[in-house]
Protein backbone atom coordinates (compact mmCIF):
# COMPACT_ATOMS: atom_id res chain seq x y z
CA UNK A 1 0.00 0.00 0.00
CA UNK A 2 1.74 3.56 -0.79
CA UNK A 3 2.30 5.63 2.08
CA UNK A 4 0.64 9.19 2.16
CA UNK A 5 1.64 11.98 3.62
CA UNK A 6 -1.96 13.44 5.70
CA UNK A 7 -2.51 17.63 6.59
CA UNK A 8 -1.14 18.29 9.90
CA UNK A 9 -4.04 20.92 11.55
CA UNK A 10 -2.00 24.36 13.58
CA UNK A 11 -2.46 22.85 16.56
CA UNK A 12 -0.21 19.92 15.98
CA UNK A 13 2.55 21.73 13.73
CA UNK A 14 4.73 21.42 16.72
CA UNK A 15 5.23 18.35 15.92
CA UNK A 16 7.85 18.91 12.78
CA UNK A 17 9.59 21.88 13.59
CA UNK A 18 12.65 19.91 14.14
CA UNK A 19 12.32 18.49 10.89
CA UNK A 20 13.17 21.73 9.53
CA UNK A 21 16.38 22.83 12.10
CA UNK A 22 18.63 22.78 8.78
CA UNK A 23 16.19 24.88 6.71
CA UNK A 24 18.18 28.60 7.73
CA UNK A 25 17.72 30.80 4.77
CA UNK A 26 14.31 32.51 5.42
CA UNK A 27 11.25 32.60 7.44
CA UNK A 28 8.98 30.88 5.31
CA UNK A 29 9.12 27.79 7.40
CA UNK A 30 8.61 29.63 10.49
CA UNK A 31 5.44 31.58 9.42
CA UNK A 32 3.84 27.95 8.07
CA UNK A 33 4.60 26.23 11.63
CA UNK A 34 2.78 28.72 12.97
CA UNK A 35 -0.14 28.59 11.35
CA UNK A 36 -0.08 31.58 9.79
CA UNK A 37 0.10 31.01 6.66
CA UNK A 38 0.08 28.04 4.32
CA UNK A 39 -0.55 23.56 4.69
CA UNK A 40 1.69 21.00 6.61
CA UNK A 41 1.78 17.27 5.69
CA UNK A 42 3.47 14.93 7.74
CA UNK A 43 3.69 10.89 7.40
CA UNK A 44 2.11 10.80 10.91
CA UNK A 45 0.97 14.01 13.48
CA UNK A 46 2.19 12.83 16.83
CA UNK A 47 5.63 11.18 15.55
CA UNK A 48 6.33 12.66 11.86
CA UNK A 49 9.24 11.19 10.43
CA UNK A 50 8.64 13.40 6.85
CA UNK A 51 7.17 16.33 6.34
CA UNK A 52 6.60 18.84 3.65
CA UNK A 53 5.65 23.00 4.20
CA UNK A 54 3.86 24.30 1.36
CA UNK A 55 2.79 27.91 0.14
CA UNK A 56 0.64 29.28 -3.02
CA UNK A 57 -1.35 26.53 -3.11
CA UNK A 58 1.22 23.70 -3.13
CA UNK A 59 3.19 25.19 -5.88
CA UNK A 60 6.11 26.10 -2.80
CA UNK A 61 7.56 23.30 -1.55
CA UNK A 62 9.78 22.87 1.98
CA UNK A 63 10.83 19.58 2.25
CA UNK A 64 12.12 18.17 5.42
CA UNK A 65 12.64 14.88 7.02
CA UNK A 66 13.87 11.37 6.31
CA UNK A 67 13.90 11.33 2.43
CA UNK A 68 14.34 7.76 2.54
CA UNK A 69 10.53 7.02 4.00
CA UNK A 70 8.19 6.05 1.32
CA UNK A 71 6.27 8.55 1.77
CA UNK A 72 8.58 10.61 0.87
CA UNK A 73 9.06 8.77 -2.86
CA UNK A 74 5.20 8.76 -2.85
CA UNK A 75 5.16 12.95 -2.43
CA UNK A 76 8.02 13.55 -5.24
CA UNK A 77 6.89 11.08 -7.67
CA UNK A 78 3.19 13.22 -7.44
CA UNK A 79 4.69 16.50 -7.88
CA UNK A 80 2.72 18.56 -10.22
CA UNK A 81 4.19 20.79 -13.12
CA UNK A 82 6.30 23.51 -12.34
CA UNK A 83 6.44 22.83 -8.89
CA UNK A 84 9.14 24.49 -6.36
CA UNK A 85 11.10 22.76 -3.95
CA UNK A 86 13.33 24.09 -0.96
CA UNK A 87 15.17 22.07 1.10
CA UNK A 88 18.10 22.10 3.59
CA UNK A 89 18.51 17.79 3.68
CA UNK A 90 21.12 16.86 0.90
CA UNK A 91 18.21 13.63 0.84
CA UNK A 92 16.03 15.08 -0.65
CA UNK A 93 18.00 17.01 -3.18
CA UNK A 94 19.02 13.04 -4.59
CA UNK A 95 15.72 11.44 -3.91
CA UNK A 96 14.13 13.96 -6.65
CA UNK A 97 17.05 13.92 -8.89
CA UNK A 98 16.15 10.30 -9.18
CA UNK A 99 12.80 10.55 -9.38
CA UNK A 100 12.84 13.59 -11.88
CA UNK A 101 15.96 13.37 -13.91
CA UNK A 102 16.03 15.75 -17.31
CA UNK A 103 13.07 17.10 -15.73
CA UNK A 104 14.62 19.63 -13.06
CA UNK A 105 15.91 22.67 -13.34
CA UNK A 106 17.57 25.03 -10.43
CA UNK A 107 17.20 28.92 -9.25
CA UNK A 108 20.10 30.41 -7.59
CA UNK A 109 19.12 32.26 -4.51
CA UNK A 110 21.33 34.60 -2.14
CA UNK A 111 20.95 34.38 1.71
CA UNK A 112 21.69 37.47 3.62
CA UNK A 113 21.80 38.81 7.18
CA UNK A 114 20.61 41.76 8.44
CA UNK A 115 22.72 41.77 11.53
CA UNK A 116 24.69 44.66 10.55
CA UNK A 117 21.66 46.59 9.23
CA UNK A 118 21.97 50.31 10.69
CA UNK A 119 19.75 52.37 11.56
CA UNK A 120 21.23 55.43 10.71
CA UNK A 121 22.23 54.44 7.03
CA UNK A 122 18.78 53.43 6.96
CA UNK A 123 17.41 57.05 7.62
CA UNK A 124 19.94 58.75 5.02
CA UNK A 125 18.63 56.29 2.37
CA UNK A 126 14.90 57.51 3.48
CA UNK A 127 15.76 60.69 2.44
CA UNK A 128 16.56 59.92 -1.14
CA UNK A 129 13.15 59.84 -2.26
CA UNK A 130 13.27 62.25 -5.39
CA UNK A 131 10.61 64.97 -6.24
CA UNK A 132 7.65 64.36 -7.27
CA UNK A 133 6.95 60.96 -5.21
CA UNK A 134 5.81 60.20 -2.03
CA UNK A 135 5.62 57.37 0.63
CA UNK A 136 2.93 55.80 2.33
CA UNK A 137 2.08 52.74 4.90
CA UNK A 138 -0.35 50.30 3.00
CA UNK A 139 -3.57 50.72 4.75
CA UNK A 140 -7.06 49.86 4.04
CA UNK A 141 -7.64 51.48 0.74
CA UNK A 142 -4.05 50.94 -0.64
CA UNK A 143 -4.29 46.79 0.45
CA UNK A 144 -8.01 46.95 -1.46
CA UNK A 145 -6.36 48.67 -4.39
CA UNK A 146 -3.12 45.90 -4.30
CA UNK A 147 -4.98 42.47 -3.12
CA UNK A 148 -5.46 39.91 -5.61
CA UNK A 149 -2.03 40.87 -7.79
CA UNK A 150 -3.70 43.28 -10.67
CA UNK A 151 -0.54 45.05 -12.27
CA UNK A 152 3.23 44.88 -12.15
CA UNK A 153 3.52 46.22 -8.76
CA UNK A 154 0.99 44.52 -7.32
CA UNK A 155 2.10 40.78 -8.16
CA UNK A 156 2.09 38.18 -5.48
CA UNK A 157 2.43 41.64 -2.67
CA UNK A 158 -0.17 40.40 -0.57
CA UNK A 159 -1.24 37.31 -2.05
CA UNK A 160 -0.11 34.98 1.39
CA UNK A 161 -2.80 36.93 3.90
CA UNK A 162 -6.92 36.00 3.75
CA UNK A 163 -8.07 39.67 2.84
CA UNK A 164 -7.08 43.35 2.64
CA UNK A 165 -7.81 43.57 6.27
CA UNK A 166 -6.08 40.42 7.39
CA UNK A 167 -3.08 41.90 5.48
CA UNK A 168 -3.79 45.56 7.77
CA UNK A 169 -4.29 44.05 10.80
CA UNK A 170 -0.56 41.59 10.52
CA UNK A 171 1.67 42.68 7.92
CA UNK A 172 3.47 45.46 7.22
CA UNK A 173 3.98 47.43 3.48
CA UNK A 174 4.56 50.74 2.15
CA UNK A 175 3.33 52.14 -1.16
CA UNK A 176 5.82 54.63 -3.60
CA UNK A 177 3.36 57.63 -5.15
CA UNK A 178 3.48 59.74 -8.08
CA UNK A 179 0.68 61.39 -9.07
CA UNK A 180 -1.17 59.17 -6.57
CA UNK A 181 -0.47 56.02 -8.78
CA UNK A 182 1.29 53.59 -7.42
CA UNK A 183 4.50 52.78 -8.60
CA UNK A 184 6.19 50.56 -6.68
CA UNK A 185 5.62 48.78 -3.05
CA UNK A 186 7.32 46.51 -0.43
CA UNK A 187 5.69 44.31 2.02
CA UNK A 188 6.33 41.40 4.51
CA UNK A 189 5.82 38.27 1.94
CA UNK A 190 4.99 36.17 4.68
CA UNK A 191 5.38 37.63 8.84
CA UNK A 192 6.19 35.19 11.53
CA UNK A 193 6.94 36.18 15.17
CA UNK A 194 10.63 36.53 14.47
CA UNK A 195 10.72 38.46 11.65
CA UNK A 196 9.00 39.17 7.72
CA UNK A 197 10.27 37.77 4.02
CA UNK A 198 10.33 41.09 2.09
CA UNK A 199 8.33 41.37 -1.62
CA UNK A 200 9.20 44.23 -3.05
CA UNK A 201 8.90 45.84 -6.85
CA UNK A 202 8.87 48.95 -8.72
CA UNK A 203 6.71 50.01 -12.06
CA UNK A 204 9.43 49.77 -15.14
CA UNK A 205 8.84 53.23 -16.15
CA UNK A 206 10.43 54.50 -13.02
CA UNK A 207 13.00 52.11 -12.49
CA UNK A 208 16.63 53.85 -11.64
CA UNK A 209 15.52 56.66 -9.75
CA UNK A 210 16.13 54.72 -6.05
CA UNK A 211 12.60 54.11 -5.18
CA UNK A 212 13.27 50.95 -4.24
CA UNK A 213 16.17 51.86 -1.99
CA UNK A 214 13.85 54.28 -0.23
CA UNK A 215 10.70 52.38 0.19
CA UNK A 216 13.12 49.36 1.54
CA UNK A 217 14.84 51.85 3.89
CA UNK A 218 11.03 52.38 5.16
CA UNK A 219 10.46 48.65 5.99
CA UNK A 220 13.52 48.00 7.53
CA UNK A 221 13.35 51.18 9.81
CA UNK A 222 9.66 50.12 11.17
CA UNK A 223 10.58 46.45 11.35
CA UNK A 224 13.91 47.02 12.97
CA UNK A 225 12.41 49.18 15.67
CA UNK A 226 9.71 46.71 16.68
CA UNK A 227 11.77 44.12 17.00
CA UNK A 228 11.37 41.81 14.18
CA UNK A 229 14.20 40.54 11.58
CA UNK A 230 13.79 41.85 8.21
CA UNK A 231 14.69 38.88 5.86
CA UNK A 232 16.13 39.73 2.78
CA UNK A 233 16.36 36.47 0.28
CA UNK A 234 17.68 37.70 -2.93
CA UNK A 235 16.27 36.62 -6.03
CA UNK A 236 18.79 37.59 -8.61
CA UNK A 237 21.82 39.86 -8.85
CA UNK A 238 19.83 42.99 -8.98
CA UNK A 239 18.02 42.09 -5.65
CA UNK A 240 21.55 41.21 -3.96
CA UNK A 241 22.86 44.46 -5.37
CA UNK A 242 20.06 46.20 -3.46
CA UNK A 243 20.55 44.31 -0.46
CA UNK A 244 23.96 45.16 -0.21
CA UNK A 245 23.55 49.14 -0.33
CA UNK A 246 20.73 48.60 2.36
CA UNK A 247 23.66 47.02 4.97
CA UNK A 248 22.79 43.62 4.32
CA UNK A 249 25.61 40.93 4.10
CA UNK A 250 26.06 38.04 2.05
CA UNK A 251 25.61 35.02 3.43
CA UNK A 252 26.33 32.50 -0.01
CA UNK A 253 24.21 30.96 -2.82
CA UNK A 254 21.75 27.85 -2.33
CA UNK A 255 19.44 26.90 -5.21
CA UNK A 256 15.72 25.84 -5.46
CA UNK A 257 14.70 23.46 -7.56
CA UNK A 258 11.98 23.83 -10.23
CA UNK A 259 10.09 20.55 -11.32
CA UNK A 260 8.95 21.51 -14.90
CA UNK A 261 7.84 17.69 -16.07
CA UNK A 262 8.20 18.49 -19.65
CA UNK A 263 12.34 18.01 -20.72
CA UNK A 264 11.76 20.31 -23.75
CA UNK A 265 11.43 23.42 -21.20
CA UNK A 266 14.59 22.60 -19.71
CA UNK A 267 16.74 22.16 -23.37
CA UNK A 268 14.85 25.54 -24.05
CA UNK A 269 15.99 27.68 -20.06
CA UNK A 270 19.55 25.99 -21.04
CA UNK A 271 19.27 28.21 -24.56
CA UNK A 272 17.58 31.24 -22.23
CA UNK A 273 20.48 31.08 -19.85
CA UNK A 274 23.50 31.23 -22.40
CA UNK A 275 21.56 34.23 -24.25
CA UNK A 276 20.94 36.26 -20.80
CA UNK A 277 24.60 35.65 -20.04
CA UNK A 278 25.89 36.78 -23.61
CA UNK A 279 23.81 40.22 -23.16
CA UNK A 280 23.31 40.75 -19.88
CA UNK A 281 25.69 38.62 -17.96
CA UNK A 282 22.46 38.47 -15.89
CA UNK A 283 21.08 34.28 -14.54
CA UNK A 284 18.01 32.89 -16.31
CA UNK A 285 15.55 32.90 -13.53
CA UNK A 286 12.18 30.98 -13.75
Amino acid sequence: MEEILIEIQPDKRESVIHLFSDFKWNYMPNAILEGLVGTVLADDADNPQVAVLQMMDGKLNIVGGNAAHPAAATFVGNLPAFSFIMTGVKGWLDLIEKVHTGRLTAVTRYAMTSENLDIEHLNQLKRSLPDGYRIHPIDLPLAQQLYGGKGEVARDLLDNFASPEDFVERGIGYCVLHDDKVVGAISSFVICSQGVEIQVATDKKHRGRGLATAIAAHFMVHCLERGLDPNWDAADKRSLHLAKKLGYTPQGEYKMIVYVKFKAIIKLQDFLRWVMGKKKNNPFSV
